[in-house]
Parts: C-alpha cells; structure tokens; sequence
C-alpha cells in the first residue's frame, strides 16, 4: 500500500537512526525484524503525556471521522486505515451527515 506523507513527516522519518543490516526503518527487537506491537511504546507515550483511557484504535478513529468531516471520500478513508471490508469504513458515512464548517466564507467584499 502506498501512503503520502508530508514534507515533515518525511522528515522526521530521516531523522530516524538506521541499524546496520536491518532493512526496517522502525526495527523490532530480533535482528533483521520490523517493530510489530506498539503497545509498550505507547504505555510510555501515554505516561509521559500524563493522558489516561486513549487507545491507539482511538486515534484511528479520529483520523477517519476528521477525514471524512473535511469531505474525504469513503474510499480513501478505507485506504488510509487500511480497512479490508467496505462495511468497516461504511461506518464513517455517518460523520458525512454532521454539519461541516465551511472551508472558505464569502464576506461580500472584493
């Protein structure tokens, strides 16, 4: 799967220390391994943050319904969660119906 990314998340991936003979960018503890569970991670993340009752799915979740707020089709929705059934994401129509803040307001003037 493909992903774009910003010019500073591309930035911070480069700042990211390589490990000689380990083709991941984000390595697991096994040599030649790639990290597969974050959760000891973000058990630190979350402490040092001082946040409590947040889990990683939870900001997933928000990440789909911002995306979908702003007018992101539920297709790249689908895509940018990695969701292998339509009637996972098909949840997220229902952030389409909710009032949405113009993107742009026209005040008349020139």
């Amino acid at each position: 799967m493909l992903v774009s990314l910003g010019a500073a998340a591309i930035d911070r991936l480069r700042r990211i220390p390589r490990i000689h003979d380990n083709p991941h960018l984000i390595c697991g503890k096994l040599p030649s391994s790639r990290l597969v569970n974050l959760r000891a991670a973000w058990k630190r993340v979350g402490g040092a943050a001082d946040i409590e009752d947040v889990r990683l799915h939870d900001l997933r979740r928000t990440v789909g319904s911002w995306l979908v707020q702003q007018g992101a089709s539920l297709h790249l929705v689908g895509s940018v969660l990695n969701h292998k059934d339509t009637k996972t994401t098909a949840g997220y129509a229902y952030f389409q119906t909710q009032e949405r803040e113009p993107r742009w307001q026209c005040t008349g003037k020139r």
